[in-house]
């Protein structure tokens, strides 16, 4: 098995597409789930380092992907009317987190109070999800793994029909896979947001069965020991045993199993 590709997936339908995306056979594509959100199932001593200020409060997280590498990204202040966001985030009590992508472009005007860009802040981002209360992406993966904690998502897609002809390939049928409002104005995305803040959630169950098509019933969970022991067993054909016997530490097994391939599974 040496010399030997092998990729991480989550659930048969994202194994289905994953020999293609990364050149590999199929039979070397493996359920194990995705060791990232262990955390969101237990607390980590990084966590200890996560500001509180984000644990405290009432958190909505913009979480957008890239479109064309940037080329045909807006300007943050064209897709958000950031003096009425902040204004919404005084009414509702909470704060709103702009985490945007690396290619994005545009900077916050000054005097905003509840509405905070921190995409240039080094935070993990499955933290983030872990203390998000509603999380508002557009085509990015992020809100699958959001899923496994069954809060609500928004999809601010105010530029669907561009970023689906000129921008990324999806692997799925969108509007199939998006358990949530799909808002295409800023108008209908304070409305949608005011309902979430409101606990007006009509989409749990739709949430559901989404999850169901990325996370099998058994990677729901903390799967990083799992990895190990498959990996231990399969590639270096050791006894996963000896793992008690010379007492290896359970956050050794969960930093060991961190390198696992990642993938996309819409934008």
């Amino acid at each position: 098995m040496a010399g030997e590709s092998y990729v991480i997936s989550t659930s048969e339908k994202v194994s289905s597409y994953y020999p293609e995306t990364f050149l590999v056979n199929r039979g070397n594509v493996w359920e194990l789930g995705q060791a990232r959100n262990d955390l969101f199932f237990t607390e980590t001593d990084e966590e200890k380092h996560f500001p509180n200020w984000i644990k405290e409060r009432k958190i909505i997280t913009y979480m957008p992907t890239h479109r064309n590498f940037g080329q045909l990204d807006k300007e943050i202040h064209q897709v958000l009317d950031l003096k009425r966001l902040d204004e919404f985030c005084r009414q509702y009590g909470c704060t709103f987190l702009i985490k945007r992508h690396m290619f994005s472009k545009g900077k916050l005007p000054r005097g905003l109070e509840h509405v905070v860009d921190i995409s240039q802040e080094k935070l993990e981002p499955q933290l983030l999800l872990k203390y998000t209360d509603i999380l508002v992406t557009d085509y990015s993966s992020c809100y699958t793994d959001y899923l496994l904690l069954n809060r609500p998502v928004l999809f601010y897609c105010y530029d669907l029909d561009e970023y689906l002809t000129k921008s990324n390939e999806m692997y799925h049928d969108y509007e199939e896979v998006t358990p949530g409002p799909k808002v295409e104005t800023f108008d209908a995305l304070l409305k949608s947001l005011a309902a979430a803040a409101e606990g007006r959630d009509a989409y749990e169950a739709e949430r559901n069965r989404v999850l169901h098509i990325f996370y099998a019933r058994e990677n729901q969970g903390p799967v990083a020991e799992k990895q190990v022991r498959h990996i231990y067993k399969q590639i270096l054909r050791m006894d996963p045993s000896f793992l008690e016997r010379e007492g290896v530490q359970k956050d050794r097994l969960e930093s060991s199993a961190s390198d696992v391939s990642e993938g996309r599974y819409v934008g």
